[in-house]
């Protein structure tokens, strides 16, 4: 079964066409520590490391430019499935972030709604699957 943080990396992966050579170079990160993720045998990768996986699967090939909103998207994503955060803190700090920055109240509260809904799943999903330790 794969883990939750493997596939939110690899659903992102593809969508962004990059192969895990191209994702390593970009990023920064070993293509064993790629593939450590992809494979389930990392669960709980870094924080350095997923901000650099993100930053890397949202910038555009042609102009090597980042995507800063994708990226904190992904990010964020990858943070809750990797058991990081929960969707609450997400929900928590972008609603401050929004409520700086947006004016239309209604679209902001409907948008943060979706991403909360999107957060809530892939923690779920990620907390199902994470093995527990039990103390003998």
């Amino acid at each position: 079964m794969e883990s939750a943080i493997a596939g939110v990396l690899e659903e992102h992966r593809r969508r962004a066409r990059m192969e895990i050579s191209e994702l390593s170079s970009l990023s920064k990160v070993s293509r064993t520590t790629i593939y450590a993720i992809r494979d389930g045998k990392m669960l709980e990768p870094s924080l350095r490391v997923l901000r650099s996986l993100a930053v890397a699967l949202a910038t555009d090939a042609i102009t090597d430019e980042v995507d800063q909103e994708r990226s904190d998207s992904i990010a964020a994503e990858l943070l809750i499935a990797a058991g990081h955060v929960t969707p609450r803190l997400v929900y928590a700090l972008a609603r401050h972030v929004d409520d700086r920055t947006t004016a239309n109240t209604a679209e902001r509260d409907s948008d943060l709604a979706k991403k909360d809904a999107t957060a809530n799943y892939i923690y779920t999903e990620s907390r199902e699957r994470r093995p527990v330790l039990v103390a003998s």
